[in-house]
């Protein structure tokens, strides 16, 4: 224990009774030790991370699909989400584990968080699973950094509106009479702008969409050079499969910087301090 140690204990716990202030300063200072051992230990996880020689050890971005905790195994919550793949040049489906959540707090709370952040980009920080034996070792996930609702559920959650000419007419419980002259009937107004369809969203030419990945890259990645930058823009239009004279939709360029920010990823590019 050291000096520091002991002084944080009795801030801690303050003005107490004098028959329990002793018990009460000697728990604070072991609970002191155990937290500045686990965060010792959580700060070499992620400098392992940035370790090129750690196998198995990274960070990636995704955005989270999915989180479901396993009653039948060891009640670890299995995270499913979507990325890039530099192997399969494209977004796959993936899934990464916690820690069992029934013993380990920092693994209930990723399973808390992750539940929350489905629809979301984030940065996860995995490691192998430091207990299973062989040599096909499962990655566990020990760390999750929000970045922000994800670009595709942002486009997929519109809601559909029905407009008044779209529901029916209320029946009036009126046989229909052959005398009976047509009443004419105001055709309802819609007043609600509907969006445009996709035929009629503005266009621009491939070269300049590939200008403003480049420069969206540029401002998100500035520890990029040049030629990285341009590496991963080029990834993300070969994400889309067009030719060099293709016309593109503002909301390809949502997909094809997905795309650019998995071969950032991918490539483990590290970001200068």
């Amino acid at each position: 224990m050291s000096a520091d140690d002991y002084t944080l204990a009795v801030q801690a716990v303050g003005p107490a009774p004098a028959q329990d202030w002793p018990r009460l300063v000697r728990e604070r200072i072991v609970q002191i030790a155990f937290e500045r051992a686990r965060m010792e230990t959580f700060a070499q996880h992620v400098a392992n991370t940035m370790d090129p020689n750690q196998k198995g050890w990274g960070m990636f971005e995704a955005t989270i699909t999915g989180a479901e905790i396993d009653q039948k195994r060891a009640q670890r919550c299995f995270i499913t989400y979507s990325a890039w793949s530099s192997r399969a040049k494209g977004m796959v489906s993936e899934t990464i584990r916690t820690e069992p959540t029934n013993s380990d707090p920092d693994a209930m709370e990723i399973a808390r968080q992750a539940r929350s952040l489905i629809g979301h980009r984030v940065r996860m920080l995995k490691r192998p699973d430091l207990q299973a034996p062989g040599d096909n070792v499962p990655k566990i996930v020990f760390h999750i950094s929000d970045l922000g609702e994800s670009d595709q559920k942002a486009q997929n959650t519109a809601p559909a509106k029905r407009t008044e000419a779209q529901r029916p007419a209320p029946e009036t419980g009126e046989a229909p009479s052959a005398n009976r002259a047509p009443q004419h009937q105001a055709t309802p107004q819609n007043t609600e702008q509907p969006a445009p369809a996709v035929e009629d969203q503005p266009t621009i030419p491939a070269r300049e969409a590939m200008r403003r990945l480049f420069n969206a890259v540029h401002e998100q990645y500035p520890h990029l050079n040049p030629d990285q930058a341009r590496e991963a823009s080029a990834a993300g239009m070969n994400s889309l499969g067009v030719t060099a004279d293709a016309q593109l939709r503002l909301p390809q360029l949502d997909t094809a910087m997905e795309a650019a920010r998995g071969w950032v990823q991918a490539n483990a590019v590290p970001q200068n301090t």
